[in-house]
């Protein structure tokens, strides 16, 4: 995954609206949007080989922390609210899914 695509998750421009947890594919897909006017965008991420999932609560509260670190090695720690409440992994993998545009607030 580029820089690019860290420092737009790091943004709090965007709102985490879909968690995925395959467990078949060991993978995690997250998707994020943002609206603007009458325009959105959104983009999902997939985290592969994903390893460590620890799952500690869910809700809206959680949905709006998002922190996405790189660890030596280009591991990808993830942390969806905190360690208390959330859901935590790592990943040893990233890609960038399917984005599309549309229009703001699912309308």
């Amino acid at each position: 995954m580029s820089a690019e695509w860290m420092r737009l998750l790091g943004s709090h421009d965007w709102g985490l609206f879909y968690v995925h947890i395959d467990e078949r594919g060991d993978s995690v897909t997250l998707g994020f949007e943002r609206g603007e006017g009458g325009d959105g965008f959104e983009f999902f991420v997939v985290f592969t080989g994903v390893d460590g999932l620890r799952v500690t609560g869910w809700g809206a509260a959680e949905a709006k922390e998002v922190q996405v670190s790189v660890l030596d090695g280009g591991v990808f720690d993830v942390l969806l609210g905190s360690r208390g409440s959330g859901i935590a992994f790592r990943a040893p993998a990233a890609r960038l899914g399917e984005s599309r545009s549309c229009a703001a607030g699912g309308a």
